[in-house]
């Protein structure tokens, strides 16, 4: 079992240790130590099991090694985050994988990204590093994901689509085959890319547009 620690205390912090806990009973991965926030949450209901560590000081100067998991949406939030902990070179971000099927043999993921349980991942797909794909999200044969990349749940992504770094890509959006997504781009619930999407923008509807 592999000591972790999460950051954050919102619904993706407390939906992830759920999924975690799942995945256990099915595969014994992770042992988690508790989270990581400015404040204690008081009000976490059924994940109000998981220990309160302390704030970004906490990881920062901790003396040993460690596993941290940024269970944060927010791609800007999840940069300023790693920056902040690689101060510290005791820390390390683990690939969580918490699906038991639907991944090809043949995808590569980089360290910190989190794919979530229910998702499907094709051949030939290039995650980068600190992406956060959410629950039942499905990524089409030789798609690229730029760093930092979120996915929430139910996107698709319909095979040969390149997706920027730090870019959003909002509840059931769907980016059409050969479709390129730029960097810090926010694409909107049910939005559907059928063109190229430049960097900078939000882009939303069906057809997506930039505005």
């Amino acid at each position: 079992m592999e000591n972790i620690i999460l950051v954050g205390s919102g619904g993706c912090m407390r939906e992830l240790l759920w999924q975690i806990e799942e995945y256990n009973k099915i595969i014994p991965s992770y042992t988690v130590l508790g989270y990581i926030d400015v404040v204690e949450d008081l009000s976490m209901g059924t994940a109000g099991h998981c220990k309160y560590l302390g704030d970004d000081d906490y990881l920062v100067n901790l003396p040993m090694k460690m596993g941290v998991v940024i269970c944060i949406g927010d791609p800007k939030k999840r940069m300023q985050l790693v920056k902040l902990y690689r101060q510290n070179k005791n820390l390390y971000f683990p690939k969580i994988v918490l699906c038991d099927k639907g991944l090809a043999p043949d995808y590569s993921i980089g360290e910190g990204s989190i794919i979530s349980r229910d998702c499907t991942i094709s051949t030939n797909v290039n995650i980068g590093s600190f992406c956060f794909i959410n629950i039942g999200s499905i990524v089409c044969h030789d798609t690229k994901l730029g760093d930092f990349t979120t996915l929430a749940p139910r996107v698709t992504l319909c095979g040969n689509v390149e997706v920027g770094e730090g870019t959003y890509l909002g509840v059931s959006s769907t980016v059409k085959q050969g479709i390129t997504v730029g960097c810090d781009v926010m694409v909107g619930a049910g939005a559907v890319c059928v063109s190229d999407i430049e960097d900078g923008v939000t882009a939303v509807g069906v057809p997506a547009v930039a505005r």
